[in-house]
């Protein structure tokens, strides 16, 4: 919390990953200043991302930029992201003066295998990673659940004023043992859900069972929705380890070559 350097915070999607960074800021000098979050995403063009970094760079004057899905950011946005996070240009690392922001990046996909298929730069990658934090998903830290959902449930009865003290210790039990695919973000879920369908001070385990089935079925994608993102996470793959060469990846793949562009042109 104390460092001026970037930090890159990596974990799977609804971890808990923006809020260990606002932990951070709040713990560190700039926690008085701005905690500004982009969402960097594939969905808009390289000028309209980089419009919206700069906005964001200027509102973060002073305090922190978060960069949520950094793995996602325009090539355009990459490039002026890089003298901020390697000291060029903006000032000088042998002086003592602070950053003019602090950079905190997330990412939920592996940045080396974006960088291997040309879609993140190698240099911007080694300096956002100068300082590297992990979040573990939440079925490998089961000792959280109970107190984030003492903390969930805590945070509905104020916004309520309800009724409800808690989990009954069988409900807690199943909410523990629990594979929690969605992460935190899913156990809040499912504690809003629990807390306010419940007419008892305690929820019962029946009906934290009920909203559990009912999340999980959301949570598990569409059988065409699962098989696109093998067959594109499989081409990305297949095309880096040739190098691009589509005869060969056609081959690799046992499909002729017609096939072959036909799954390209779809993805």
């Amino acid at each position: 919390a104390e460092s001026d350097d970037p930090l890159l915070i990596s974990g799977p999607r609804g971890s808990g990953k923006e809020a260990l960074a606002r932990v951070i800021h709040g713990a560190g000098p700039r926690a008085r200043k701005p905690f500004v979050v982009m969402r960097c995403g594939p969905q808009a063009d390289d000028a309209a991302e980089d419009a919206v970094f700069g906005d964001a760079l200027d509102a973060a004057r002073g305090g922190t930029l978060f960069l949520d899905d950094v793995g996602e950011l325009a090539p355009s946005v990459q490039t002026r992201l890089l003298p901020l996070a390697r000291e060029i240009s903006l000032f000088s690392a042998s002086t003592a003066r602070a950053r003019p922001v602090r950079i905190i990046a997330a990412t939920s996909q592996a940045l080396d295998n974006a960088i291997r298929a040309g879609q993140f730069r190698a240099d911007l990658f080694y300096s956002l990673n100068q300082t590297a934090l992990t979040v573990p998903p939440l079925a490998e830290r089961r000792d959280d659940i109970p107190p984030l959902a003492a903390h969930f449930a805590g945070r509905w009865a104020e916004r309520t004023r309800g009724a409800v003290h808690g989990f009954a210790p069988d409900a807690l039990t199943m909410l523990q043992e629990a594979s929690f695919p969605g992460n935190v973000r899913q156990l809040r879920n499912v504690v809003e859900q629990a807390i306010g369908q419940t007419v008892t001070p305690l929820v019962p385990a029946s009906l934290v069972r009920r909203v559990l089935r009912e999340e999980n079925e959301r949570e598990m994608a569409a059988f065409d929705d699962a098989r696109r993102a093998f067959e594109y996470d499989y081409l990305v793959e297949l095309l880096t380890n040739t190098a691009g060469n589509v005869a060969q990846a056609a081959r690799i793949a046992q499909r002729n070559r017609t096939e072959f562009y036909k799954l390209l042109a779809r993805h």
